[in-house]
């Protein structure tokens, strides 16, 4: 070994210089100590520096605060430019800024002092990445104190750098099963030129702080391994800055892996490519016990096959957590295991996505699409959303509530393709508590379970461009909304095998306009019943019951108009309700563009059959047959003053009964014309009882 004297105004105060193995000339500089025992502390025996001994233990406060550079100079055609160290052992002292021309396996600092970094900056070409070969123990670099800043110009490998904080991280490569840890700070901002990749140990390709990180960038992707909490950004009890990922989130083959989760709040969250739950749960997440900035996923957000993947959840513990926005550009997909569970706070945590405050706008390019667990590709925003848009469809499949969307307090709602139940329970299910409007560009299909293809909003507004189909249980295929402006649907309303499959219903509604037909299946569904009034009713082609169901049309309020462009067959249109809790009603102008077949049009009355009296079956049956001399005012017709009435009725083809008796039933009818021809009323109310033929009868009671 040849050490340099230098002269005393000059730094570094001793220069040791050895010959590597590959030839390579090798100079360890160091501001602080004398240059004899810079020789004693140069462990370098055969061309390797295995250590670098500055311990206070050995040479006092000597080297405490230097600067140390450890560089190298090619020399000749087997030299590699490079050096590589195994163990800086600076125990009980601080040191300056460290830089090491090469791969560095362990260093040790600091006096655990508040004022002083361990080591101010750390600079090599890589961490662990030949791992002990060097001569280094083991990869883990312990300071007891602070970290001012971190580069690595290279791959950082199974190294672990702990700290109590840390400054800037800068890595140009990779982070592989390595960690960058802070004990009880924070740490600056992380920029990470590959990707982060997780190990087989705990905790380990991770950005890992206890307090507040000011964000982080990674060039690749961040991926979880075997290790638990492998593949992480994570502060464990601050904030997380700002996170951008260029590739993709993906969870690994233990739990809590693949995700990026800020304890107090989360930053914004951008990912290039798509956040992919795997077969472990709690993998492929982005979550917060707080709130979320603004989360872009350039790909898909995918549920893995265990619970709580593919995720994002912002407030746990009592933290109404908001988000500032949330899009995906491919799909949001569920898998076979549930997306649920429940916080120390008994706070439901339902859907792939959720919030439990306020969350800005929402937007999926693609489409929704459940698996076969409860609430997987499920969206639940509980308090209020600004607007929500899916491109494509939005799908349940087997799993309870999967493929289900709920919202509270929302702005618009726009839905690209359909909305289609699946074979769980409440799945491909859209609720909107309160909001603006709906739209939903094609059909809304019943599933084979309840409530499945529903859509349940109180807004000002819905539309659907294609045709509401019924399912084949109870509520599949239904749309309910509470005190509407309008409704329409650009195609047909066909009802489902079960009560209020394909049914609409809601409070009251100023206007409903069906493009196509309405059609009953074949049990009480396929209705339209309000609770509150119509305004009106546009419907362009027929209306029919179907096998044994008979298709109905109630408004326990006024009706403003009725317009049917086609057929009306097998039907009952009723204002008020046969209990008689609504009375004194009123029907405006109906009209029918084809012919009346065996159909009801009543205000106000009811039929308790031939018995007169409630119940019975067979000719006793009530509010079966009408216009005959068993019809009767509902609750005796409530106020004498106020008269039931149905404007006028247009019939543009013919009227025809059959079978049972049918009427044009209430306490006045201002006009009726079938096929162009005006039949004759008396003027007034209660005064007309005119039979039109085959079972027919206009009565006026």
């Amino acid at each position: 070994m040849n050490v340099e004297l230098l002269e005393s105004r000059i730094s570094p105060a001793a220069v040791a210089t050895f010959t590597e193995g590959d030839g390579d000339m090798v100079k360890v500089s160091s501001s602080k100590g004398t240059v004899a025992d810079l020789e004693v502390a140069t462990h370098a025996a055969g061309g390797q520096l295995t250590l670098l001994d500055l311990t206070s233990a050995t040479w006092g406060q000597e080297f405490n605060g230097a600067n140390l550079t450890i560089t190298v100079s090619k020399v000749g055609a087997a030299g590699d430019g490079t050096v590589n160290v195994g163990f800086i052992n600076g125990t009980g002292i601080d040191l300056g800024a460290v830089s090491v021309e090469g791969d560095l396996g362990k260093i040790v600092a600091g006096t655990n002092s508040a004022k002083v970094a361990a080591v101010k900056s750390l600079s090599a070409h890589s961490l662990g990445k030949q791992d002990t070969n060097t001569g280094a123990p083991d990869l883990q670099n312990v300071l007891n104190g602070s970290l001012g800043a971190l580069k690595v110009s290279g791959d950082v490998k199974r190294a672990v750098v702990s700290a109590t904080a840390i400054g800037p991280v800068t890595i140009g490569g990779t982070l592989f099963s390595g960690e960058i840890t802070t004990t009880t700070g924070g740490m600056g901002m992380v920029k990470i030129g590959g990707d982060i990749l997780g190990g087989l140990q705990t905790t380990t390709g991770a950005i890992a702080a206890h307090g507040d990180v000011a964000g982080v960038t990674v060039g690749g992707s961040l991926i979880g391994s075997s290790g638990f909490t492998s593949g992480v950004i994570f502060s464990s009890a601050g904030a997380m800055g700002p996170v951008h990922i260029g590739g993709d989130i993906i969870g690994g083959t233990a739990t809590f892996t693949g995700r990026v989760f800020g304890f107090t709040k989360l930053g914004n969250v951008a990912v290039g490519g798509s956040v992919i739950g795997a077969g472990f749960n709690n993998s492929g997440m982005i979550h917060s016990n707080g709130d979320i900035g603004a989360v872009n996923i350039g790909g898909d957000l995918r549920a893995g096959a265990a619970d709580e993947t593919g995720k994002i959840d912002a407030g746990q513990g009592g933290i109404p957590g908001k988000i500032a926005s949330i899009t995906i550009g491919g799909d949001l997909l569920g898998n076979g295991k549930e997306n649920t569970f429940v916080d120390s706070q008994m706070l439901h945590h339902d859907g792939q996505i959720f919030g439990a405050g306020k969350v800005g706008a929402v937007k999926i390019v693609g489409g929704v699409l459940g698996g076969a667990g409860d609430f997987s590709g499920a969206i639940t925003l509980r308090v209020q959303v600004a607007s929500l848009s899916v491109g494509g469809d939005v799908t349940g499949a087997a799993g309870p509530a999967s493929g289900e969307i709920q919202l509270a307090n929302t702005g618009s709602v726009a839905i690209g393709g359909s909305l289609k139940g699946g074979s769980g329970a409440s799945s491909g299910r859209l609720g909107v508590s309160k909001g603006t409007s709906v739209a939903i560009g094609g059909d809304v299909v019943g599933g084979s379970s309840n409530f499945s293809g529903q859509l349940q909003a109180t807004v000002t507004v819905v539309k659907i461009g294609g045709s509401l189909r019924g399912g084949t249980e109870t509520f599949a295929g239904n749309v309910t909304v509470g005190d509407a402006k309008s409704l329409s649907i650009g195609g047909d309303v066909d009802g489902g095998t079960k009560m209020e499959a394909g049914a609409i219903g809601g409070g009251s509604i100023g206007l409903i306009t069906i493009g196509g037909s309405l059609t009953a299946g074949n049990a009480d569904g396929g209705w339209i019943e309000f609770g509150g009034a119509i305004g009106s009713l546009k419907i362009g082609g027929n209306v029919s019951g179907s096998g044994s169901g008979i298709e109905r049309i109630s408004a326990d309020g006024n009706f403003g108009s009725v317009t049917i462009g086609g057929t009306v067959t097998n039907t009952q249109i009723i204002a008020g309700d046969f209990a008689g809790t609504r009375v004194d009603l009123q029907i405006g102008a109906v009209k029918v563009g084809g012919d009346w077949i065996q159909s009801n049009l009543i205000n106000g009355a009811q039929n308790l059959g031939a018995n007169d009296a409630v119940g019975g079956s067979g000719a006793d049956a009530d509010n079966v047959n009408f216009g005959d001399a068993h019809d009767s005012l509902t609750n005796g017709g409530g106020a004498a003053a106020i008269i039931a009435k149905i404007a006028s009725i247009t019939i543009g083809g013919q009227v025809v009964g059959g079978g049972n008796h049918f009427g044009f039933v209430a306490e006045q009818i201002g006009s009726v014309k079938v096929g162009g021809v005006t039949i004759p009323l008396t003027v007034g109310a209660h005064n007309d009882n005119r039979d039109l033929g085959a079972g027919v009868t206009i009565h006026e009671l």
